[in-house]
């Protein structure tokens, strides 16, 4: 897949979005880098999902995407996706801290004071509505997604790394993060779509919401066996050629 192509897939879902909402939200710019630009792509694929296949109407608050060099506290003046189903709202973040669940029943005071290890980045979140101005809980969490656009760099000069065990330890770490591992339940993003808990996905993990890793690594393939367990999906993206 070449840049343009990428950009113009970027930029048909954002028309579309645009002409609906009446909204400027401008497409990828070129000094963005090629993590910041896969992100990018995953989130209008994922925007597209939302409306296509879980029928939500998705409105946008802003004038532009914006990211971040780290993760940051959810603050509703900054740009975001707001999601609607049956009278219900959900927000959809880039960027975003979430708190770890060992911390799920810390009082908010306290939580301000905890260290940088009681909290981890999110690359595209979706969370429930009226959460202002701090990181979200675990029991807050519909959806975490995490994007690898390129093979690892090694700390050795010249030499590079595929996709690996690290990062399938990092996609695991995010999940013993938000959840314990349980029984199969129904995923909270389906039942927020209205679904029956029936035809739920069902993820072994307590709060069921989902992890995924979008990856442009085939390599990853190779992988699958242990986030299954975990109910994390790994989702091939093909991105730019190198």
């Amino acid at each position: 897949m070449k840049k343009d192509d990428v950009f113009k897939l970027i930029n048909d879902v954002f028309t579309v979005f645009n002409t609906v909402n009446n909204k400027k939200l401008d497409g990828p710019k070129n000094n963005l880098s090629d993590g910041k630009l896969y992100e990018l792509f995953v989130l209008s694929i994922i925007v597209n999902k939302l409306q296509k296949e879980y029928g939500f109407s998705v409105s946008f608050t802003g004038d532009k995407i914006k990211f971040r060099e780290k993760g940051g506290l959810i603050k509703q003046i900054d740009p975001h996706f707001t999601l609607t189903k049956d009278n219900k709202t959900y927000d959809l973040f880039v960027d975003v801290e979430v708190i770890s669940i060992h911390f799920e029943n810390t009082i908010e005071k306290d939580l301000q004071e905890l260290d940088p290890s009681s909290y981890f980045e999110s690359d595209i979140t979706l969370v429930f509505p009226n959460i202002d101005n701090r990181r979200p809980k675990s029991s807050e969490l519909i959806m975490l997604i995490e994007c690898k656009s390129t093979t690892m760099k090694s700390k050795y000069p010249k030499k590079t790394q595929s996709f690996n065990k690290n990062i399938i330890r990092e996609i695991i770490g995010m999940r013993s993060f938000v959840s314990t591992h349980s029984e199969k339940k129904p995923s909270i993003l389906d039942m927020a779509a209205g679904r029956d808990a029936e035809k739920c996905k069902k993820i072994p993990a307590n709060p069921a919401s989902e992890v995924i890793l979008y990856t442009a690594d085939l390599r990853s393939h190779n992988y699958t066996d242990s986030p299954e367990k975990f109910g994390i999906e790994i989702v091939y993206q093909e991105f730019i050629d190198k």
